[in-house]
């Protein structure tokens, strides 16, 4: 009987660490200055931290987050933004994928990282602001081998959805409600 509720108990205790914030963090986004490229509205530069996002170009836009979860690639926070709107709170997805040359003319690759922003309205989950990733880039992640957004694409880039993102790395659980409004596809 002592051995199962030992067994229970340790259980019951990696359940709790599963939530909690890791020590180190693997992502190399975080800390990094993430400059925007100009070309998509909504763009600025940013830096992420797991408890923050600072908004360069627009201070009062800058968040006080929690860290949900990450991969090697990308990281989900849920964030507040008390100097915009009170109360007002997104969960905040970003993610590494393909390259771009930032000034179309130095040969150098910077590595996209797009941010996706959901709201939770009344249970109701819905993508926030416009309906589609915003790209920054990254001079300190490699993103070596990825496609270049404006050679390897035709008609303007790849066609980016939010909620395919989320879902194809399950992270869709940690958003609490039910999904209205279809996603739009950026491209």
């Amino acid at each position: 009987m002592k051995k199962i509720v030992f067994a229970l108990g340790l259980m019951m205790g990696f359940e709790a660490v599963a939530t909690e914030a890791p020590e180190k963090f693997q992502n190399p986004i975080f800390n990094d200055m993430l400059y925007s490229n100009g070309n998509r509205p909504f763009s600025h530069d940013i830096r992420v931290t797991p408890t923050s996002i600072t908004d360069y170009d627009y201070p009062e836009t800058s968040g006080v987050c929690e860290y949900i979860v990450e991969d090697e690639k990308g990281f989900l926070l849920k964030c507040q933004y008390p100097d915009f709107i009170k109360g007002y709170e997104t969960y905040e997805m970003f993610y590494a994928r393909y390259q771009s040359d930032f000034t179309n003319v130095s040969g150098k690759k910077w590595c996209e990282v797009w941010n996706c922003s959901f709201e939770v309205k009344n249970g109701k989950i819905e993508s926030s602001g416009n309906n589609a990733p915003i790209s920054n880039l990254s001079n300190v992640l490699q993103c070596d081998g990825e496609k270049d957004t404006w050679k390897d694409f035709q008609d303007g880039g790849p066609k980016m959805n939010c909620l395919d993102e989320l879902k194809e790395r399950g992270w869709d659980k940690y958003i609490p409600g039910k999904w209205e409004k279809k996603i739009n596809t950026w491209q």
